[in-house]
């Protein structure tokens, strides 16, 4: 019978990692595994498999994350709804998409945060507008 489970490789390369520590330790024969070599061997990047190495040597378990990586967003969902709510208001009361009005909703929602936050970026308008595509003008 097949294993259906198809592990992560960077968990695969990190348990190598550590069962070749614990026989080097047990043996003192040969080297001991590097994350280069086992980033390579199993084709994961070394960051991945360096992360999983650190927290399995330290909680006994792989680094899975539910928290994305990166850059964390200017507005959380319940401000980014806000912000679209507001411009289904204007549209709908006959006033123009205006950036500036926008930009200028964004900013009062970052700045009544505890602590407040500072104003969104020159790109952030565009960007917004990029991940919002029910917020795209129709052309008629």
């Amino acid at each position: 019978m097949t294993d259906l489970y198809q592990p992560n490789p960077a968990v695969a390369a990190a348990r190598a990692i550590l069962l070749s520590q614990r026989r080097h330790r047990n043996t003192k024969e040969g080297k001991p595994l590097t994350v280069r070599e086992a980033a390579d061997r199993f084709s994961a990047s070394k960051s991945a498999v360096g992360r999983h190495l650190k927290s399995m040597k330290l909680y006994g378990k792989p680094d899975f994350s539910d928290n994305s990586r990166g850059r964390p967003r200017n507005l959380d969902e319940a401000e980014e709804r806000a912000v679209i709510a507001y411009i289904v208001w204007l549209e709908r009361a006959g006033f123009p998409r205006n950036q500036l009005l926008i930009e200028e909703a964004a900013n009062d929602l970052r700045a009544s945060r505890t602590p407040p936050a500072g104003p969104v970026g020159d790109r952030w308008y565009r960007r917004f507008l990029r991940d919002n595509p029910q917020l795209q003008k129709k052309n008629c």
